[in-house]
């Protein structure tokens, strides 16, 4: 009992955890109250999506792949949210633009557009596959 009870903290803090760098990625400087507001909601929302995403491809979903794609995204909105930072403090102490090219601006959004659109295509490409092969 007491040991379910210590796993189902651990993923609700996980999830706390992706939604707040996923939340400081795309809103840039917010008060705590904000972060905590849209932490578990934002961050079990992605995750349920990704996971979507890999069943669609056709991998199963297990407690190892779940762990992986946790981590990957925390990874990922943690890396996110480090180049919004910079940018938002860079911004503070000159009057250029907010996405400047050294951050990472334009080509982390290029980056980001083509691994999303490979993820896709991968999808696609395997479920229309599985479906014939069926």
């Amino acid at each position: 009992m007491i040991a379910s009870l210590v796993v189902g903290f651990a993923v609700v803090a996980a999830l706390s955890a992706l939604g707040v760098q996923l939340a400081r990625a795309i809103h840039g400087k917010s008060t705590w109250l904000e972060l905590l507001g849209l932490a578990y909601p934002l961050g079990s929302g992605v995750l349920t999506w990704l996971l979507f995403i890999l069943s669609w491809m056709g991998l199963r979903i297990t407690a190892l792949s779940l762990v992986m794609m946790a981590a990957f995204a925390l990874v990922g909105a943690t890396w996110a949210a480090e180049v919004r930072r910079k940018q938002i403090l860079q911004s503070a102490n000159d009057s250029r633009p907010l996405i400047r090219e050294d951050t990472g601006g334009t080509s982390v959004r290029v980056g980001l557009g083509l691994a999303f659109a490979v993820l896709i295509a991968a999808a696609l490409v395997i479920s229309v596959g599985r479906s014939y092969a069926a």
